[in-house]
């Protein structure tokens, strides 16, 4: 006995119909999205602040913000489906926030690798502190006979008297002080 296709599909389509008509009647609506009940995620009219008393604090999902010298991220972080901010993430002593972003806010005070004279010594360009900006190192002290130039210590040079000369003996009388 042959079956009829197109009269197989009308009866699937009956069936199909009266599955989710009979679903609707015995479970409401969790058959599908329930577009009146503005607790249904999957409706139209879903309002977290209907269904859950709480209300989206920031509008984006991954979304930063500035708090004091540091930044939020907006995101779910409790058990209510509303976003809110993160905790504050603090920026580093020498960054400031802006725009959501911790940036450096220090300047080089010099060439990596320069030098420089100090008093009687010098100084080398590099970071010597936590931030990641160029400063001065500590002076480095010349030795007792020797002066800084350019950034290196250098021998002082002692003049030497030529070995031609004479010395002579003068008295206090011959010293004319007028």
């Amino acid at each position: 006995m042959g079956k009829d296709p197109d009269k197989m599909k009308k009866v699937l389509i009956i069936l199909i119909f009266m599955s989710v008509a009979l679903c609707q009647l015995l479970f409401f609506s969790s058959c599908g999205p329930d577009f009146n009940n503005p607790c249904d995620q999957n409706g139209s009219g879903y309002n977290t602040e209907t269904c859950y008393g709480c209300t989206n604090e920031c509008s984006t999902n991954g979304v930063k913000q500035c708090s004091g010298n540091g930044y939020q991220v907006c995101g779910n972080t409790d058990a209510d489906p509303c976003w809110e901010w993160g905790t504050v993430t603090a920026c580093e002593s020498w960054e400031s926030c802006s725009n959501g972003e911790c940036s450096i806010s220090c300047t080089d005070e010099c060439t990596s690798g320069a030098k420089q004279c100090s008093g009687n010594g010098y100084q080398v360009c590099g970071n010597t502190d936590a931030d990641p900006c160029l400063e001065w190192e500590t002076v480095t002290a010349c030795g007792t006979l020797e002066t800084c130039e350019d950034g290196n210590c250098v021998t002082i040079t002692i003049p030497v008297a030529p070995s031609n000369l004479q010395a002579t003996a003068v008295s206090s009388s011959q010293i004319n002080l007028a």
